[in-house]
């Protein structure tokens, strides 16, 4: 039930650093722009991403959980340059349907009640969950205002040349070519949208003033 609640589970930083909620006992991890992350927002995310490993079986080396950190901190930084080009860019969580992907979320679940204790096991209550699916899509609504996602096109050479390899090393019975094209174009597109918002990230980023402190 976690993994299935959590898909909008990080967005959920946003919403604590725009509250200003922090931990007298630590600093902050870092600012932006004048804002400061507080250490606890660093801490939650980063208490949540070591929770996932675990329950992978993946034990981290200290090494690595020094990469998560940075990862989270990162993560936390763009979240509050995003949130700062949706508000520059007019959005509101009036342009987005939020019901709508309430109800798609939902519908992931088998009844309500076991969305309901997802939604307690995550931490969550039902409006502040609706909070953090408006923050979701506002993000969304501002990458393709700024990047037109939705109009991504990849060359067929491209999704030809997928197929190929995944055919060749497929290993399974009765393989539906036409499903697999689709798989094969979607997961092209999706990479080429990635892309792009990281770069859109990078640019957001180059363009303010960003500082590390101690974590």
């Amino acid at each position: 039930m976690l993994k299935k609640i959590a898909a909008y589970t990080l967005v959920f930083a946003l919403l604590i650093v725009a509250a200003g909620c922090g931990s007298e006992d630590n600093g902050p991890v870092a600012s932006v722009n004048g804002v400061e992350i507080p250490w606890e927002t660093f801490d939650m995310e980063f208490q949540y991403e070591l929770t996932m490993y675990q329950q992978d079986g993946t034990v981290l080396k200290e090494s690595e959980k020094e990469q998560i950190k940075l990862l989270v901190v990162d993560r936390l930084i763009n979240n509050i340059l995003l949130r700062d080009a949706v508000e520059d860019a007019g959005i509101t969580a009036d342009d987005v349907d939020v019901d709508g992907q309430l109800t798609e979320v939902m519908g992931r679940f088998d009844d309500e009640e076991e969305f309901n204790d997802a939604l307690d096991i995550a931490g969550f209550s039902l409006e502040e969950y609706k909070l953090v699916i408006a923050e979701y899509l506002m993000i969304e609504e501002l990458f393709e205002s700024q990047l037109m996602l939705s109009e991504i096109s990849v060359d067929e050479k491209d999704i030809q040349k997928e197929m190929d390899y995944l055919v060749e090393n497929y290993e399974g019975d009765d393989l539906d070519v036409e499903e697999l094209r689709e798989f094969v174009e979607h997961t092209l597109k999706q990479d080429k949208a990635e892309e792009l918002r990281s770069l859109y990230i990078d640019q957001l980023r180059s363009e303010s003033d960003i500082e590390y402190f101690d974590f």
